[in-house]
């Protein structure tokens, strides 16, 4: 009894995770996104109510028979179990099955389902599960790779990476985490050079103030000054734009002039980090949820829509032939055929140049017995643009016409676009009715949720900490001031004298020195040096600091634009290792696939940076 009882359980668990991954692209149910209006919350309700009410049945006879059924309970019946115990491999063979006959290639958000279901197997057999029914999915191959280590986790993780890509929101979702990873390593990056080139032009600076000062002003004085000065923008609440605008407002009077010209550079990127860079971070951020119209296309492809979605989706189908496409999908997968051949006339599919509708209407065809009109739009179809399935569907027209030789034009050709896909599809069974439907190009919708996207808000909200001043908050001010601070430095640079470092006596010494000889030092003839307990500090320190700070030692060794690239690189490698889990969390597309891309960039722009400061290290010496 017991064992009966926790078999039942788990049979219900497995449902359960199923049926709610299936219906996890419906808006709502993902991941923190910018709130949706009125009616798209009404859509993110309807589709949260489904699963309740089909799993409140789940104690009913059950129909076997699919025909009329919408695509979602296709798949939730299909993974149900036959007998008990049976092999998660042969539910999962089924579930492919449906999707295939449906024209479906990759399942995937019964796939998301099936990778949180911990209690349907072990990780390996929930992964390789995962990739047959989602081959577009990133997170399920990385979830082979971590599952199966070894030597067959580098292809898988590749595998992964090119569909990252490919996937609507996982290419949304690593474009903001990007942008935000560039616009932390401009700002930090930039920080680090400037201060390097503050901390290095600081002494000159203090012993040239001090011949300025009337009355004599001693250097350590001067040098306070200068340091209190420096500090007053961060303490203004400008944060690390303020550390910046001080540190440039040091370094940039006594830089020589390739120096001053990096120095420029260097404040430009920290305020193109805080501001533009900032901006795109934004609008990725808010286009991952911009644009229900766009979420519902995508999620007809993969799943199933909602009644506010379709509803939505027909108000559009009219002036928008996307609109028009996922119609006619869902209602082919629901053998709907009058009405999918009704949204793809309003579409005008069969006239249109477009692949995708010319390939619905041939699926369409096909599915009412019409073989020979679906040849005819599959060869309209490659006319336009050499595509590996619809050449892959021509060929299974042919092959049930028993027109071999055709079949095999049609197969040839579709390997040699792509072989990987001919294999997949080679794979898939559906139950007689295979004809795979090709999902609207991704970099369209793409366009269209950046372009109905609004980060403004979540800008502000990325910029906080950098700083709470103006120069954060306001654009054109952080602007208007690199060419007043240029002017400004260039003026109080105006007349300054070159300083050395005394090789005997370690003092600072410049011309006007000179003028005041006095028999201390027998080399440079100033006085001995005052602080030898100071200097033989810093002289242990030095080689250690240069050597770990970035961009210090090619500011040591003169060479500030290497210095500069030096600082950017380790900065970035930083900011990509720590937000390699995703500016916002991962709404389950990307899964280790999406961290191991910011990892491997932060081992390349570390390597990078590394070897420009062990460049520079040679230089100086």
């Amino acid at each position: 009894m017991a064992k009966r009882l926790q078999h039942k359980v788990q049979w219900a668990g497995g449902v359960v995770c199923l049926t709610l991954g299936v219906l996890l692209s419906a808006p709502g149910l993902g991941w923190a996104a910018p709130e949706a209006d009125g009616e798209a919350q009404a859509e993110a309700s309807a589709a949260t109510t489904a699963p309740v009410d089909r799993l409140t049945r789940g104690q009913e006879p059950v129909d076997r028979s699919t025909r009329g059924q919408e695509p979602v309970d296709r798949l939730t019946r299909a993974f149900e179990p036959r007998f008990r115990d049976e092999p998660l491999a042969e539910r999962v063979d089924r579930v492919r099955s449906a999707a295939s006959s449906m024209g479906m290639w990759s399942a995937e958000p019964a796939a998301r389902g099936l990778l949180l279901a911990d209690r349907l197997g072990n990780d390996a057999e929930r992964a390789r599960a995962a990739v047959q029914l989602a081959p577009g999915l990133p997170a399920a191959w990385g979830a082979l790779a971590v599952a199966e280590p070894g030597l067959g986790s580098g292809p898988a993780l590749l595998r992964g990476l090119t569909e990252m890509e490919r996937n609507l929101d996982a290419s949304v979702w690593w474009r903001a985490t990007a942008w935000h990873v560039l616009g932390w390593g401009l700002v930090v990056g930039g920080v680090f050079f400037l201060l390097a080139s503050a901390l290095r032009l600081a002494p000159a600076a203090a012993h040239d103030l001090s011949h300025r000062f009337p009355g004599g002003f001693p250097p350590h004085a001067a040098a306070a000054v200068l340091a209190s000065l420096g500090v007053v923008p961060a303490v203004l609440g400008e944060g690390l734009v303020g550390i910046a605008v001080g540190a440039f407002a040091v370094a940039m009077p006594w830089a020589g002039s390739r120096h001053r010209a990096a120095l420029l550079a260097a404040l430009a990127t920290v305020m193109a980090g805080v501001h533009p860079v900032t901006a795109e971070t934004g609008r990725w951020i808010a286009a991952l949820r911009a644009d229900p119209a766009t979420l519902a296309i995508r999620n007809a492809e993969v799943g199933g829509l909602s009644p506010a979605q379709r509803e939505r989706l027909a108000r559009l189908a009219p002036s928008d032939p996307a609109a028009g496409h996922a119609l006619a999908l869902w209602n082919k997968r629901s053998d709907r055929l009058d009405e999918a051949e009704h949204w793809l006339d309003l579409a005008g599919a069969r006239e249109s140049t477009h692949p995708v509708l010319l390939n619905d209407a041939a699926n369409v065809r096909l599915a009412q017995g019409d073989a020979v009109g679906a040849i005819d739009l599959y060869e309209s179809a490659v006319r336009y643009q050499d595509d590996a399935a619809v050449l892959f569907n021509l060929a299974q027209v042919h092959g049930s016409r028993i027109e071999l030789a055709r079949q095999q034009l049609a197969l040839e050709a579709a390997h040699r676009e792509s072989a990987t896909t001919v294999r997949e599809l080679s794979e898939l069974r559906g139950n007689g009715r295979l004809a795979i439907d090709l999902p609207w190009p991704v970099a369209d919708l793409r366009r269209r949720l950046v372009g109905a996207a609004n980060g403004q808000a979540v800008a502000r909200a990325l910029r906080q900490p950098f700083g709470g001043g103006r120069l954060v908050n306001e654009p054109w001010l952080a602007l208007a001031l690199l060419p007043g601070l240029a002017l400004l430095a260039a003026g109080v640079g105006r007349g300054r004298e070159d300083s050395r470092v005394c090789g005997a006596c370690r003092a600072r010494r410049c011309t006007r020195c000179l003028a005041r000889r006095t028999t201390g030092c027998p080399v440079c003839g100033g006085p001995h040096n005052a602080l030898p307990l100071l200097d033989a500090l810093v002289g242990l320190g030095r080689p250690l600091a240069i050597r770990l700070v970035p961009g210090l030692a090619g500011v040591t060794a003169g060479k500030p634009f290497l210095a500069w690239a030096s600082a950017m690189a380790l900065a970035t490698a930083g900011a990509a290792f720590a937000l390699r889990g995703g500016v916002v969390p991962d709404p389950l597309v990307a899964g280790y696939v999406g961290q191991a891309a910011f990892v491997l960039a932060a081992v390349a722009l570390a390597t990078i940076g590394a070897g420009v400061t062990a460049w520079s290290l040679r230089s100086l010496r």
